[in-house]
């Protein structure tokens, strides 16, 4: 699916709301996660335009999607992004025994937990494997910097 900017489909004010919420956080990356979630918000109430009632909602949602630094986390998750980039692309239970031989204290279930929690934050992606030789799995990949090749 392909969004284009249609005078059409956007009413000034929504527009003008999130150019100026995009200006204001300077973050390109930000604003284009506005106008798609407007869009989706209006396309989702079967609306024939983006008003700004949607782009406010889009805009509630910025918090789910902001691009954080690995120096905002926590040291023990700091740690766990420390050895996926080491090891990467590899399953969850043997980063967590290289964690453990490296004096990782938390459990397996709390590693898990914040496995989720770096990849929430995009700092990592989680590919969920069923079946196999090996059972159901989690392969573990450091996200790192995309190209616009990668897209």
């Amino acid at each position: 699916m392909s969004y284009a900017f249609n005078s059409n489909v956007w009413e000034d004010d929504a527009f003008n709301l999130a150019a100026e919420k995009t200006a204001e956080l300077r973050d390109i990356r930000s604003g284009l996660y506005i106008l798609k979630e407007a869009g989706l918000a209006a396309e989702e109430r079967a609306s024939r335009t983006i008003n700004s009632a949607h782009v406010r909602l889009a805009i509630s949602k910025l918090e789910d999607f902001s691009i954080k630094k690995s120096t905002d986390l926590e040291e023990e998750q700091r740690k766990i992004l420390g050895l996926v980039k080491e090891n990467n692309n590899i399953k969850i239970g043997d980063l967590y025994k290289i964690y453990q031989t490296q004096g990782g204290v938390v459990s397996y279930k709390t590693f898990q937990r914040k496995i989720k929690k770096l990849e929430d934050g995009k700092f990592i992606t989680v590919t969920r494997t069923e079946g196999g030789d090996e059972g159901n799995t989690s392969i573990i990949r450091f996200a790192g910097v995309k190209k616009l090749t990668d897209f």
